[in-house]
This record gives C-alpha cells, sequence and structure tokens, in this order.
C-alpha cells in the first residue's frame, strides 16, 4: 500500500531579523509501507529487483499499472482490486511528477501530477488528491523562490533591467500558479467525506497555511517594486470566493496571464486572513504578515516624501501620506500583540526603531502633518 503525505511543517520566525523564515516550502513525500515478507513460493522470489528506485523504473511501473486498471475494468469494474492498482498507479505518476520536478522541468511534472490525480479520483481517494495538489503548489512556489533568489544579481544597471524583469515576471507567475493549485487543493477538501473529523481539519489547516505563506511571499516580492500601491499586471483573476478564473493554456512552460488588477497590500492581505482563519496555530506568521504589511505602507510614506517633497503641503498628498502612515501604525501594533518586549525583544525593538524613524522623517518633511504616536509603543515593561 503507498500513500502521498506531507512532511510535517518545521515553521519558526528569525526574531532577531525578522526574516521570513517561518516559510517553509517543505515538499509532498511519499511515505510507503513496508512490504510483507516474500512467500518463498512465490514467483517473484526469483527476481533481483533495481537497488534504487529511477524514472525508466517508475515509467515501466505505471505502464503495467496501466494494462492492470484497463483489464479490471473489463472484468472487476469497482473492485477492490482495481482500487488498489489505481491508488499504485496515482502513487507511481506522483513520484514521476516529483522526480521531472527536481530536474526543474515544471511542465512534464505537471502532466504526471495530473494523470495521478486522474488515478486516485478513479480510487476516490480525495485525500490524496488534496496532497497531490500540494505536491504542484510546492514545486511552482519553489521555482518562484529560485527566481527570487537572481533577481539581486540582475539590478543595478540598464543593462540588465529587462533580464530583472523577465525574472522578476516569471517568479509573479510561478506564484500564481501555486496559488492555482493550492486553492484547488481547498476546492478539492470539500469533496472529503469518510474521514475522521480530526483528519480532514488537519489537512485543511496545511492547506490554508500553503495558501497563506505563498500569499505573503508575493506580496513581498511585489513590494520590492511596488512603493505606492501600483497594480500588477500578470495575474489569474481571482473571483470573490478567492478561486482563479481559467486562463490560457501553458505556453512552454510558462501561462499567459490576463490583465487585472492587484496589489501588493491585496497580497499580504489576503495572507493575514488565511491567517487569521487559522487562529492560534499561525500566531507568528499573522503577526510576521502585520509586520510586513506595516513596513510596505512604510515604504509608501517615504516614497511620497520622495516624489512630492516640494508639494508636500498640497491637500492630495498631506491625507495620502497621513492614511499610509496610519496604516504603518495600525499593523506595527497588531505584529506587537505577538512581538511582545518580554518574549521577542529584538523583534520588538525592531519595530519601535522603524516607527521612530517614520515619525521623525515625516515630521522633518512636513510639520503640518500630525504624528501619530502610541505611549504603548515606548514602553518595555
Amino acid at each position: 500500500k503507498h500513500e502521498v503525505s506531507l512532511l510535517p511543517a518545521q515553521d519558526n520566525v528569525d526574531v532577531k531579523t525578522g526574516r521570513d523564515t517561518n516559510l517553509s516550502t517543505e515538499k509532498a513525500e511519499v511515505k510507503e509501507i513496508e512490504p510483507e515478507k516474500k512467500n518463498k513460493s512465490d514467483i517473484f522470489s526469483f527476481l533481483d529487483g533495481p537497488n534504487d528506485v529511477n524514472e525508466e523504473n517508475l515509467e515501466n511501473a505505471a505502464e503495467c499499472y496501466d494494462a492492470a486498471v484497463l483489464l479490471f475494468s473489463k472484468t472487476l469494474q469497482g473492485s477492490e482490486e482495481m482500487k488498489t492498482a489505481l491508488k499504485k498507479k496515482g502513487w507511481t505518476y506522483n513520484e514521476i511528477g516529483r522526480m521531472k520536478l527536481a530536474c526543474g522541468n515544471i511542465k512534464d511534472s505537471k502532466v504526471m501530477f495530473d494523470k495521478a490525480i486522474g488515478a486516485f479520483k478513479d480510487a476516490k481517494d480525495q485525500i490524496n488528491v488534496v496532497l497531490i495538489y500540494c505536491n504542484i503548489g510546492h514545486g511552482q512556489r519553489a521555482a518562484a523562490e529560485a527566481l527570487v533568489a537572481q533577481l539581486d544579481s540582475w539590478k543595478g544597471g540598464e543593462l540588465y533591467e529587462q533580464i530583472f524583469k523577465k525574472v522578476f515576471d516569471d517568479a509573479v507567475s510561478q506564484y500564481t500558479e501555486a496559488l492555482r493549485s493550492y486553492n484547488t487543493a481547498k476546492t478539492e477538501l470539500k469533496l472529503l467525506t469518510e474521514v475522521s473529523d480530526s483528519e480532514s481539519i488537519g489537512l485543511r489547516n496545511e492547506v490554508l497555511t500553503q495558501c497563506a505563506h505563498t500569499y505573503l511571499r508575493l506580496g513581498m516580492l511585489l513590494a520590492r517594486e511596488d512603493k505606492c500601491g501600483h497594480s500588477f499586471s500578470r495575474f489569474p483573476t481571482v473571483n470573490k470566493h478567492n478561486e482563479f478564473s481559467d486562463v490560457d493554456s501553458m505556453d512552454n512552460q510558462m501561462p499567459q496571464y490576463k490583465k487585472i488588477h492587484i496589489t501588493t497590500n491585496g497580497a499580504i492581505r489576503e495572507a493575514i486572513a488565511l491567517y487569521e482563519m487559522l487562529g492560534n496555530l499561525r500566531a507568528q506568521e499573522l503577526a510576521f504578515a502585520h509586520f510586513q504589511l506595516a513596513c510596505y505602507h512604510r515604504d509608501c510614506c517615504f516614497a511620497i516624501m520622495k516624489s512630492e517633497m516640494r508639494i508636500l503641503t498640497e491637500s492630495a498628498s498631506h491625507q495620502q501620506l497621513k492614511r499610509y502612515l496610519s496604516l504603518a501604525e495600525r499593523h506595527w501594533l497588531k505584529a506587537l500583540k505577538y512581538y511582545r518586549a518580554s518574549i521577542h525583544p529584538d523583534m520588538f525593538l525592531e519595530i519601535l526603531m522603524q516607527k521612530s524613524a517614520l515619525n521623525v522623517a515625516v515630521f522633518s518633511s512636513s510639520g503640518s502633518v500630525s504624528v501619530c504616536t502610541s505611549p504603548c509603543l515606548f514602553s518595555l515593561s
């Protein structure tokens, strides 16, 4: 018997630097149950199998399972034997997909994962359907993060500007594809029936967590280029149920996206909403998301002061600056509900330092803009 399962999350926030080490990119792995010892009279006891499982062996196994399922469909339709063959077929295609994904072959891995999903759906194994969609999401998010790691090396000159934009757009594309997979997993969760409540809740929490992590990472990526609430167009459409609409089919390995409007603020807020649904399970990640959103609003303030320095007293700029200042204050306060001085002194002081620097900068640029300072922020008790 083979089951697709997820590794336990190892989430943690680096409170000294505030870095997002809490956003794990754990991949789903296949857990294989030990087979029973071979009977001495079994014909397979005379065959020596391969020491290591490789892609070629798995592809051969998949062909055998395909033939077995075809035979069962003609003779034993709906039998336990057929369900077992379908599950083994799904497990095999899932492993092939993982191997192709490890080699960076995103397009072919998606084909294998789709075959695995089809097999598990035929076997009415809804849990593994959900887990494979998570597998797909993990791979797509990992691809996005690999692209994000390259961004700094392509920044700093006009010569590399086009390359930077291409890598940036591709990273956004992979993040949105990952969100599509996680949202599909959320939809498939609704079809779970013959499972215990605890198992269902655990799986739901895992899917929501990974979806929230991806929204937050996407928001942090967009924040690098978006300092004034600008929208980005390379996104699939999101409807009110937070599910992606259909887009054009993939060309090579990168899909083409419909043009819509979405902001850094919107992506991080989606992450916050999902973390709030998880309650105390993700309190640390929720605080970190509030911290990131506050930093984004802080950067918006600095951008306005830099671009509107000479006309800061104009009503529109004045009100916009006050709005961003208020939003930064609000989310820093929410982050401090978790980052208390007695438990996370480094993050506590980091937030105070950032808030003080922003208030001083705003006051220096325009004394007419009121600076909100909460007394509780400066209490170290």
